[in-house]
């Protein structure tokens, strides 16, 4: 089994990756700047296979060394920073280094020292605001619009990646995700705005009432099928440069949200921009990111609908909650 580093295993996403790889049986080297929260760690450090290295990815020599010492086959890079709007400006240096230049740095060296298979875990935020104009977006779409500064990150690297891809020959696959919610999501100095889907369960869970500005129905993905989809890809040598990893299925959080409700009883939902409690990502909700290469390739879309991710999310939540590990 190869052996997998993952840049920001510390991460929403990342930890969901780190689960699903450790349960599949492979070697997990989770590299990020900050430890795991304790209940990760708590499940992880049961496992022989897993082991962590501190490490700031803007830090090239840092990055170098952890590189040296580990010697991975593959990696993984899922660091990102994800800003409020109102902090583009103060975070606009800090993004670029670290969704763009430090990404950049990172394929270079892995490169250099020989790993086979670099992993880009990007974004359907690539698109900006085109992506809420078409109600199907395929994975060769060249309608590129971003918006944001966390677009125009995503979106740059996304390119240059590719380009590399182009002109050294070298493994790299792009993951374009979609509206990703689930276990292991919360604020960090990294994350400053948490999923629609993950706001719901917390007020609801505290026996608050939520009031939505939107339905906000779109192709959402329970991050758990994230996990499942990059142990896929690799299995088996991609046949693609770029996968959305997304849902072909939709649901609203309205729907979402009265189905969480009846769980606790009491709270109640409603939709009333004026009281709103919730955010959105945007105004406009997304079309459906098409996953044709993946179910082409690997032949799985998404294993959880709404009610089976919200049953799973909800037993996950209340499990850290009792256990008292999670921070």
């Amino acid at each position: 089994m190869p052996s997998i580093a993952i840049f920001g295993g510390s991460g929403f996403i990342g930890l969901n990756i780190v689960e699903s790889l450790l349960s599949s049986g492979y070697e997990v080297i989770n590299i990020s700047r900050h430890p795991s929260p304790d209940y990760a760690k708590y499940l992880f450090s049961k496992n022989k296979c897993y082991r962590e290295e501190l490490c700031d990815i803007t830090s090239t020599q840092t990055v170098e060394n952890v590189l040296k010492k580990t010697l991975p086959d593959i990696i993984i890079q899922s660091c990102a920073i994800t800003p409020r709007d109102s902090e583009e400006i103060s975070e606009l240096s800090k993004t670029i280094e670290v969704n763009c230049l430090s990404t950049l740095k990172l394929v270079e060296l892995s490169k250099k020292y020989g790993v086979k298979h670099f992993i880009y875990l990007g974004s359907v935020a690539v698109y900006g605001d085109s992506c809420q104009e078409c109600a199907t977006i395929p994975e060769c779409t060249k309608i590129f619009n971003p918006i944001s500064v966390y677009d125009y990150s995503k979106y740059i690297t996304d390119r240059l990646l590719y380009r590399y891809k182009r002109l050294t020959g070298y493994n790299i696959t792009i993951l374009r995700l979609g509206d990703a919610f689930g276990p292991w999501e919360r604020f960090t100095e990294s994350r400053h705005v948490l999923s629609a889907p993950t706001q719901v369960l917390k007020l609801l869970s505290k026996g608050e009432n939520v009031f939505l500005p939107k339905e906000g129905k779109t192709g959402w993905i329970y991050s758990r099928d994230v996990g499942t989809a990059i142990v896929l890809l690799i299995k088996s040598k991609p046949q693609h440069s770029i996968y959305h990893l997304s849902n072909n299925t939709t649901w609203s959080i309205y729907d979402f949200a009265c189905y969480i409700s009846k769980m606790y009883p009491g709270t109640k939902v409603s939709i009333d921009p004026n009281k709103s409690n919730v955010s959105f990502f945007s105004e406009k909700d997304n079309g459906i990111f098409l996953m044709d290469n993946f179910l082409h390739d690997y032949g799985y879309n998404c294993k959880y609908g709404m009610r089976d991710a919200a049953n799973d999310f909800i037993a996950w939540y209340k499990s850290i909650d009792r256990e008292n590990l999670f921070i």
